[in-house]
């Protein structure tokens, strides 16, 4: 073992981090794929026969206690300090045990000797800790289940391989209904406190209430535990802050936002909340949960927080329900209405979905959940998720244990119960023996680099099938690699044996403090390989129920040196090794320094800072868009505001238009000298009761001022002719008033508007893309060519271009000239349209078919056009739906739409299509599709019978075949490289484009290196209820290289963040300073500058 003192020093933190962030963090494209990594390791040779059995009998069942099937937990850790991990097992129905490591995966159960009870006592969670800071781990157990005597247990470490239990003696020995304990030095006085997961007894009662309760009882909420350092804890929760009610199942300790101070996240079941527990320096802690992540997951499980991108930042996972099988999805997970989330939302609840959520901290104080990004949204009834480099390729690889004893959500046994107004207490045994069970695979996915893993449970060697809960890994056999354990239902539990340290090498890490807790829980190390960066921190409860090995455990792939390692210990001081050999367990001994508390920092300056002169707030009317279209996908009457760039006084500043909402009217904003933007008031406040949309500046009249033109559209128009766009003439001053005698009269939904002389008569005419038709998705609508006629536009579309009657809904349009031949060419994108091209053909516009861009069908939001790779022709970047979402699409597996009156009732209605396991089905469940068609019921009596029903089984292929039937293809936002010839290259942007919708996009050289760069903003909350919003998108700013590829720049990195629902980019010029305005759907204006002394490529 080494010391601190080989090659030790000691720096300070922002150099450090300089060094740190400067690096690429690219995952190798050479790293190893093995199959089965693992194999398992059967109770003949390890010596455990550990199995978690429940009974179930009519006073002890999951109806009268719905945590029956919770199970057990597993702790490892080294408790006779002979360097080899043991093993300890809590049970509900049967007694915990404790196995000794004999060494080459051999176990001796030690309980009775060691002094451990083992009769029934329901345990769940448990720790090992070293709980008296004296060099041995302790083992603190929770205790819960349905009986009133249920204190939890603390065996204190004799150091002559026996424990006696001392929980009441340290003030541990709490009696709620506990889950898990948590040990971390909150307040960094050197000792470790307690947070201890609770959850309430209330299971019958209306939780949607419980949430406002005040003053929780003792035993229905997390509890915070003050080591006092004389042997004794305190619970003092309410004076740090912490006083929810709980329905808590696992809680994840980390230093969320850099500062030194251990947050907490606290995880929650049903619908109470989750809390996001941000550290204050001072004893106390503020929960930021609404502030920091814009929605968490429902029933929220069992939790773990890790970086696993390798950026630096603690990421977070927490584990839900939901099936990624179409028929367990149908059959037995709940459904959520638009009444009852809004109702959850407006009350606090935050907004909560049902399935995974994959936090990733941005290094910000801000985190994107990117789950159905990552591949890792839908793992069926999961407890604990544990991030672990399990293959030593240096990149943290994700475990969740899963599998539910029964299906206790099964809808028709519960419907039949509602039907009939049956308590199911009264009979709770024909309750279980009714519902069905279906023993279930663990996953295992491999970090595949870029944000993605891949499910290679199988493959690897996990595939076993049943009832895991608790689980933990360790390097069991200390051989440089992670073994796994499990905690079974109803069967044995399990020891997988790793084999990666055959095929990659490792470096494990002990710490040892002398200031801070011996075994240097909340420590921090970061380590350099090369190109390849990680970091990690202490923290040994994880998961769900269970907790891992006080170790550090990188997986170096094939560097067989690390270049340094960096140890931040609690305290802030600091220590530096380097040049360490690989395939080795080091240990690093505290030494006395002077502690650094500064919290991680960017050196870099950002490109951008924020710019505070435009006061307007975006202000929505309230419009329930699902109430007459129930299968809706997403709201159309959020699509604003729209933002518009004009010098209107002609005092040779910018000048800016923002729209508004239904009943809001409009804004002007008229820029001073001095860079401030003074409202200018205007005709278009008799104007509010319309949705503005589209907007642009131009001079119609040819007086020599700009005129406005004002797009109308929404969904919650019941009057066409609020539909009805507007002109507003300039008197040169920037007064105007609207002349209804232009335009031509049109009742259309519109989306955009673009400016051009596409004649060439010295005048403006326009482009008009039409959105949609309201209460009538997804059919297309026409858009628009108006001819300027010198007093009057005139729509002559039939006449020059018929291709665009009916042409799709059109979200945004460029004139542009794709094949240089001097005339302005038309390119559309829109919802379920693909890529599409207008040629002008000597005044005519035609549709081209182009080879280049079949099958580009997708949900188009923005496009933007700019000579990107300096070759003389116009490229393109288009902004797409992004792959962050439910919905999925692909050249062999669309998206689909279909509209039709399948229930010949007098109303469309809609069908939304995906693909699972090569088949088609409807996208929503029997409740919601009945609820668009009442039929259905009738149909499908059963939510097992519709579940087993493919699309085409549900609905009559001959009903499918008359229908209106749209396909989406993809949903990345690219780089559309234009290659001559009228061809095209598609480029998908960088990941971190594809985490939301893309609705507005600037091409900029903002790093002066003479390349076009990108500046790009998104999201979409309209999102219907049982699909999570679209929010991960925090505004991205992609450098370019002029070659066709980009760089991420991170928010810090950027200045550029806005984690709203931005629909609108514009860049606005602010004296000398380019400046981008936001348009953010309910919500204020955004501005940001650009900083003129910053022009250089921090990368």
């Amino acid at each position: 073992m080494l010391s601190t003192s080989r090659k030790s020093a000691i720096f300070f933190l922002p150099s450090i981090m300089a060094l740190w962030l400067a690096s690429c963090q690219v995952k190798d494209s050479s790293t190893f794929q093995k199959n089965h990594l693992f194999n398992e390791i059967h109770e003949q040779k390890t010596g455990i026969t550990f199995k978690n059995e429940l009974k179930e009998t009519k006073e002890a069942n999951i109806v009268l206690y719905p945590y029956y099937y919770n199970g057990g937990g597993v702790a490892i850790g080294d408790l006779d300090n002979d360097d080899l991990p043991d093993i300890f097992f809590t049970g509900n129905m049967v007694g915990d045990r404790l196995y000794k490591n004999l060494g080459n995966l051999s176990f001796d159960d030690v309980t009775t000797k060691c002094g451990i009870l083992s009769s029934n006592l329901w345990t769940t969670g448990v720790t090992m800790v070293d709980i008296n800071n004296d060099g041995w781990l302790d083992i603190y157990v929770c205790r819960s289940g349905m009986g009133s005597y249920r204190h939890n247990l603390l065996y204190v470490n004799l150091q002559n391989g026996k424990f006696q239990e001392q929980a009441k003696a340290f003030g541990l020995n709490d009696n709620g209904y506990s889950v898990q304990s948590y040990f971390f030095d909150f307040d960094l006085d050197g000792d470790l406190d307690m947070y201890l997961v609770n959850h309430s007894k209330r299971f019958f009662e209306n939780q949607e209430a419980l949430f406002t309760i005040d003053n929780p009882s003792d035993e229905e909420r997390d509890k915070l535990y003050l080591n006092q350092g004389n042997g004794h804890f305190e619970d003092v929760s309410k004076a740090a802050g912490i006083d929810h009610f709980a329905f808590g199942l696992s809680a994840a300790i980390a230093d969320f936002n850099g500062d030194g101070y251990p947050d907490i996240y606290a995880a929650s079941d049903f619908f109470e909340p989750d809390f996001l527990y941000v550290n204050q320096q001072n004893g106390t802690f503020v929960n930021r949960l609404k502030d920091l992540m814009p929605h968490t997951s429902f029933s929220s499980m069992g939790s773990d927080a890790a970086d696993f991108n390798n950026d630096g930042w603690v990421d977070l996972m927490v584990c839900d329900m939901q099936s990624a099988d179409n028929y367990r999805k149908k059959a037995l997970m709940a459904s959520m209405d638009v009444e009852r989330f809004r109702k959850m939302v407006d009350g606090g609840y935050h907004y909560q979905y049902m399935q995974n959520t994959l936090q990733l901290n941005r290094g910000v104080a801000f985190f994107s959940e990117i789950a159905e990004y990552s591949g890792v949204a839908e793992t069926d009834w999961s407890w604990g998720p544990l991030f672990a480099d399990f293959d030593n390729d240096g990149w943290k690889d994700l475990f969740v244990s899963n599998g539910i004893r029964r299906d206790i959500q099964y809808k028709d046994l519960r419907y039949d119960l509602q039907q009939k107004n049956i308590d199911p207490r009264d009979n709770p045994m024909h309750i279980v023996n009714n519902l069905p069970s279906q023993k279930m695979m663990n996953f295992l996915f491999r970090n595949s680099g870029s944000y993605l893993f891949e499910n290679v449970t199988s493959n690897w060697g996990l595939d076993h099938e049943g009832f895991s809960t608790g689980a933990a890994y360790a390097d069991l056999d200390g051989d440089g690699d992670l073994e796994v354990v499990l905690n079974n239902i109803d069967d044995q539990a399990r020891i997988y044996e790793n084999s990666a340290q055959e095929y990659a090498h490792f470096l494990q890490i002990k710490l040892r403090g002398t200031i801070d807790n011996i075994f240097g829980i909340g420590a921090k190390a970061r380590i350099s390989c090369g190109q390849l960066q990680q970091f990690q921190h202490i923290q040994t409860s994880r998961g769900f129920q269970s907790s891992v090995a006080p170790m550090l455990h990188f997986g170096l792939g094939s560097s067989s040196v690390v270049d340094s390692v960096v140890v931040t210990w609690p305290n802030g001081s600091i220590q530096v090794l380097t040049d360490v050999s690989a395939d080795q367990t080091i240990e690093i001994v505290q030494q006395t320094s002077v502690a650094n508390r500064q919290p991680n920092r960017q050196p870099h300056k950002p490109f951008f800072k924020r710019y505070t002169s435009l006061n307007w707030q975006h202000q929505e009317n309230s419009f329930n868009d699902f109430e007459k279209e129930v299968l809706l996908p997403h709201r159309y009457s959020r699509l604003g505001p729209y933002l518009t760039v004009g010098d209107v006084n002609a005092d040779g500043f910018d000048d800016l238009y923002i729209g508004g909402a239904q009943n809001q009217s409009g804004a002007l904003f008229l820029q001073t000298k001095d860079g401030a933007f003074v409202q200018r008031h205007n005709p278009w406040s008799a104007d509010a009761k319309y949705e503005d949309m589209g907007a642009a500046f131009f001079d119609f009249d040819l007086d020599g001022d700009l005129d406005l033109y004002v797009a109308s559209g929404g969904n919650d128009q019941d009057n066409i002719t609020m539909l009805e766009d507007r002109m507003y003439l300039n008197d040169g001053n920037g007064n105007f008033k609207r002349d209804q005698s232009v335009l031509p009269k049109r009742f259309l939904s519109s989306s955009i508007v673009r400016p051009d002389d596409i004649d060439g008569d010295g005048d403006i005419d326009l482009f008009i893309g039409g959105r949609q038709t309201p209460g009538k998705y997804p059919f297309p609508v026409s858009s628009q060519i108006l001819i300027n006629n010198g007093h009057t536009y005139e729509d002559i579309t039939s006449q020059i271009a018929p291709d665009l009657i009916e042409i799709g809904m059109v979200t945004d349009a460029q004139w542009t000239d794709f094949d240089g031949d001097s005339d302005q060419d038309l390119m559309l994108v829109g919802e379920w349209m693909p890529i599409t091209i207008l040629e002008n053909v000597e005044g005519k516009w035609h549709r081209q078919v182009n080879a280049s861009l079949d099958s580009t069908h997708g949900w188009w939001y923005s496009l933007a056009q700019a000579d990107m790779d300096s070759d003389g022709d116009l490229d393109y970047v288009m902004g797409n739906l992004g792959t962050n979402y439910k919905y999925k699409a692909s050249l062999t597996e669309p998206f689909q739409v279909f509209a039709h009156d399948f229930d010949d009732n007098g109303s469309i209605d809609i069908v939304l299509g995906y693909f699972d396991n090569g088949e088609l089905f409807p996208l929503r469940g029997r409740q919601c599709s009945a609820e668009q068609m009442p039929i259905i019921k009738k149909e499908f009596p059963s939510y097992t019978a519709f579940a087993s029903a493919s699309l085409t089984e549900i609905y009559s292929e001959i009903d499918l075949k008359n229908s209106l039937h749209h396909k989406a293809y993809t949903f990345n936002s690219i780089y559309l490289e234009n290659v001559g010839g009228g061809d095209f290259l598609h480029h998908s942007l960088p990941a971190e484009a594809q985490f939301s919708a893309v609705n507005g996009i600037l091409i900029k050289d903002i790093d002066h290196d003479n390349n076009l760069d990108l500046i790009l903003g998104g999201n979409m909350y309209g999102s219907e209820v049982e699909t999570v919003r679209n929010d991960a998108s925090l505004g991205l700013v992609l450098l370019g290289d002029g070659n066709g590829s980009f760089t991420s720049l991170s928010p810090a990195a950027s200045g550029f963040m806005i984690p709203k629902d931005v629909k609108s980019l514009v860049r606005v010029q602010v004296g000398d300073n380019y400046t981008v305005v936001v348009g953010c759907n309910n919500d204020s204006i955004q501005s940001f500058m650009l900083n003129s002394t910053n022009n250089k490529n921090p990368f």
